[in-house]
């Protein structure tokens, strides 16, 4: 199976990690308007599912090659590959980033709201059941619903949407 991992920025850019055999680790690219590509400092891992920060300042990854494991953030001002702190539960592959680029909504089962500044810690938003997994999708723009997809019993998939409360500002 194949997968396309790639975000969009609101400028136009695009970062994404070229197609590789299972296991191959891949470098992040950016491609401009133009089709002109540019491959990002960061280093070589298995990158999936990137997502670009509000201001494309930053990139969220999960980053799964036997070595790293979870959430990365890789910013492209300071060239740093900072990871995400520990989380009650694996976190899976999916992120999305709160429209402010403040915090991240990140999942498997669960799903959890975490700083990208590290402070504080996971904060619990909702819970899969016991046969179901969601994965976030997007944050609208005004901050106050998660979009994500519910895996149900089926294996079948379902678009829903999540309140989140006080979180106008994405915090």
């Amino acid at each position: 199976a194949a997968a396309a991992n790639f975000a969009f920025a609101r400028n136009g850019m695009v970062a994404y990690s070229p197609s590789s055999a299972a296991g191959d680790a891949r470098s992040l690219v950016w491609l401009d308007r133009h089709g002109n590509e540019s491959r990002v400092a960061a280093p070589q891992r298995r990158y999936f599912l990137p997502r670009l920060s509000p201001d494309g300042r930053r990139v969220a990854v999960s980053i799964h090659d036997g070595r790293q494991l979870g959430f990365w953030i890789w910013d492209f001002t300071l060239e740093t590959l900072t990871p995400m702190r520990s989380a009650p539960e694996p976190l899976g592959a999916f992120s999305a980033w709160s429209p402010d680029g403040r915090s991240l909504i990140v999942g498997a089962r669960n799903l959890f709201r975490r700083a990208v500044d590290g402070t504080g810690v996971h904060e619990f938003l909702a819970a899969a059941g016991p046969e179901s997994g969601r994965r976030a999708v997007a944050v609208t723009p005004d901050g106050n619903r998660l979009i994500f997809e519910e895996r149900s019993v089926s294996g079948s998939y379902d678009l829903m949407s999540l309140p989140l409360d006080g979180a106008a500002n994405g915090t």
